[in-house]
């Protein structure tokens, strides 16, 4: 298994872990519109391309299993010490890979990005429903801070 940094001449490869990714989200989050996740190809590209994001693959024998996109983010707080943060949007293990350190070291690869881009503040979001990785994120030294709770009505 070998985690690196994707180019834009991973997009499919890219695309289709995101798209699972979203699907499999998407069963647990009655938030998520199933129909625009097909749209998922349009905007990749463009955030490949951008310096100020990395997508980092899991693969194991050429084959995807898991990936992280870090960003950088504008703090939306203009009281913050820290105008900018890394953000790790979104992390992902196919099922049959997890429990197996592969989320750590995805981690651990945005952590590095973070550093080099000198961030001093990281954060991520994470479904309340997502328990092991909220545990994971604990772990790797992220805390609880703020709690967003949302209503939606049928």
């Amino acid at each position: 298994m070998r985690i690196r940094k994707a180019t834009v001449k991973d997009f499919k490869k890219v695309k289709d872990i995101k798209t699972e990714f979203m699907f499999w989200e998407a069963k647990r989050d009655k938030g998520i519109d199933p129909e625009k996740i097909k749209k998922v190809p349009f905007v990749l590209r463009g955030k490949l391309k951008n310096k100020d994001m990395a997508f980092f693959l899991a693969e194991e024998k050429g084959e995807v299993i898991g990936f992280a996109w870090a960003e950088k983010q504008k703090n939306k707080f203009f009281w913050t010490k820290y105008p900018f943060k890394g953000y790790l949007h979104d992390l992902y293990v196919k099922k049959e890979y997890r429990k197996k350190g592969i989320g750590k070291k995805l981690i651990n690869e945005c952590f590095k990005w973070f550093k080099k881009k000198k961030f001093k503040y990281w954060e991520v979001g994470v479904h309340a429903w997502n328990i092991g990785a909220k545990k994971l994120y604990q772990k790797k030294g992220f805390e609880e801070h703020i709690v967003w709770m949302r209503q939606i009505k049928k």
